[in-house]
């Protein structure tokens, strides 16, 4: 079904700076999507649609389907945009600087989700090597969690294990392999975060990663290009110029390779007092020149 948004994106002229010659750099079989924590906007944006994404993905907090909150009534309006959109939801859970849930909590708050939010596919936890989350010196809980999801969603829903933060060092292969391990088996799909190589103009930790796991089936569930990054000396000093030449290669994994099925960007629109910015829409909602470069790059 057209959306109804095609007409007014000729109106506009969105299209005008894609040169007819040019493909779009994602093979078949391959998508993008989009991944904003704080903003509907996009949903009703036709240069959202313009980017041609198939998904949209959300972090909640892992016992959000059981809280009676604010923050699960936005995640209720984003899956109801996302369905009446036709783009399916990936929904992940994570629990940023708390303490693991027990595996029968979780069971209990995953079961919950995958009941209220149906046509949702879903990831057992965020980022499980990062030190932000309980499962950072725990690849056991993280294999246990994606076991619980496994069994609970079996043939209602689309799952993904969890997602990996790539870093090229010893401790992220030990980490991985422990993971493996105990989950018993290669994940079906992979999921990795690839900020730091596109925001280093480079592709070294993908490709040591493909090299040592030799996924089939991977994920990029989040990347983008920093406006800034507070964190990082390098990133403080917001730049256009700098986020434009990161979007560049932020595609390269579709690019390099077949198995990366789908690349999430992070974020849509800019928010305040963020730590770190990589949207493509300013505070205000003007498109930054890294929209631009993926406009180009995905039509």
């Amino acid at each position: 079904m057209k959306r109804c948004f095609v007409g007014l994106l000729l109106c506009l002229g969105v299209f005008s700076a894609i040169p007819l010659s040019q493909a779009s750099v994602l093979r078949p079989g391959q998508s993008f999507g989009v991944q904003d924590q704080v903003n509907l906007g996009m949903f009703s944006d036709p240069r959202f649609y313009a980017l041609h994404p198939t998904s949209v993905r959300l972090n909640i907090n892992w016992n959000q389907a059981l809280s009676n909150s604010s923050l699960r009534s936005f995640t209720d309006q984003w899956y109801a945009l996302a369905v009446a959109n036709h783009l399916q939801p990936l929904i992940v859970f994570g629990a940023l600087y708390e303490k693991a849930p027990s595996t029968e909590m979780y069971r209990k708050a995953v079961k919950a989700a995958i009941a209220r939010w149906p046509q949702a596919a879903f990831q057992a936890w965020n980022e499980a090597n990062h030190s932000s989350q309980p499962t950072y010196h725990k690849p056991q809980l993280a294999a246990d969690y994606a076991k619980i999801l496994d069994k609970a969603c079996s043939h209602k829903c689309l799952d993904v294990p969890l997602t990996v933060v790539l870093y090229q060092d010893a401790v992220t292969g030990r980490w991985v392999k422990a993971f493996l391990k105990a989950y018993g088996r290669a994940p079906k799909i992979w999921a990795i975060h690839t900020y730091g190589d596109a925001n280093r103009y480079t592709n070294i930790q993908l490709k040591w990663f493909m090299r040592t796991f030799h996924p089939k089936d991977v994920w990029v569930t989040e990347t983008g290009a920093w406006y800034y990054f507070t964190k990082e000396k390098a990133f403080k000093k917001p730049s256009l110029a700098r986020q434009k030449k990161a979007a560049l290669y932020v595609l390269d994994p579709a690019r390099l390779y077949r198995e990366v099925k789908r690349i999430y960007y992070f974020e849509w629109q800019a928010s305040t007092k963020a730590i770190w910015d990589s949207a493509l829409l300013g505070v205000s909602g003007q498109a930054r020149p890294a929209y631009n470069v993926l406009l180009q790059e995905l039509n």
